[in-house]
């Protein structure tokens, strides 16, 4: 495992800011919204970030537009997708960062009229091109499953069958704990059914609280992904920042900490 990150929309900062708070704070890498990078100098923040001691793992919330949709009917609107997403990837390249979080669920849904099969077909089409720009670039794509804003890639099988149909070795999964209460079996037993397509994972609790901070016992997860040799981050992505977003991300690290080497 490389190491723990938090994902800085959470608090009301900017990321410069929050790249310093995350890194006094004992965090080795910050995940970074992909909307703050139309006001963000790239350069400037990856210098800064390298002098605060804290890596820049990369990027989520990558089509979350209304005028993006990775399954739409129209050609056109899929084509400007395929651009965004390959902006991107040069975006997290250039920023040093490893992994691409794609969740947005609203801008994968199935629109009316679509069916499942064409659905499969569009996402596979945009995601094959992409998949020469994450090779290039040396970076992952991880698709999140999202049943809660989604109607199409709900569960990690679904995610598993397009992975399987693009067959490209920068193309996996991302696990996310709260979006994972959607599933059918435990999680420590999705990490291991689907780690050899595993990119990266998101811990939470299933409250949208931070890591340990609810009702959601994250150690059968964390000793699965030890069990099975995870190699990547692990990103708190939190939902909730009360009573603030440092005590979350203290709480959370802490919580991660104590538990990683630990089968109790």
């Amino acid at each position: 495992m490389q190491g723990f990150a938090f994902c800085n929309e959470l608090f009301d900062a900017s990321p410069f800011q929050t790249a310093t708070q995350l890194a006094a704070l004992g965090y080795a890498g910050i995940e970074l919204d992909a909307r703050c990078l139309a006001t963000l100098d790239l350069e400037q923040f990856r210098r800064h970030c390298a002098e605060q001691r804290i890596a820049i793992v990369g990027l989520h919330w990558l089509i979350a537009r209304e005028s993006l949709h990775l399954t739409h009917p129209d050609a056109t609107i899929r084509a400007n997708t395929l651009c965004h997403l390959q902006t991107l990837v040069a975006q997290c390249a250039q920023l040093g960062g490893q992994v691409m979080v794609l969740g947005s669920g609203r801008q994968r849904r199935l629109l009316d009229g679509v069916t499942f099969a064409q659905g499969m077909q569009f996402a596979a089409e945009t995601l094959t091109v992409l998949g020469g720009d994450l090779v290039a670039h040396n970076v992952r794509l991880g698709i999140e499953p999202l049943a809660a804003s989604d109607n199409f890639i709900t569960h990690a099988h679904i995610a598993a069958e397009l992975v399987e149909r693009v067959a490209c070795s920068h193309i996996g999964l991302t696990l996310d704990v709260r979006a994972m209460q959607a599933e059918t079996r435990p999680r420590d037993e999705l990490i291991r059914t689907y780690r050899k397509y595993l990119a990266h994972i998101h811990v939470n609790d299933a409250s949208g609280k931070g890591a340990g901070m609810g009702a959601t016992d994250l150690r059968p997860m964390l000793s699965a992904l030890r069990a099975t040799d995870y190699r990547g981050w692990i990103s708190v992505e939190a939902f909730d920042a009360t009573p603030d977003a440092a005590t979350v991300a203290r709480a959370s690290l802490d919580y991660l900490k104590r538990n990683w080497g630990s089968d109790e």
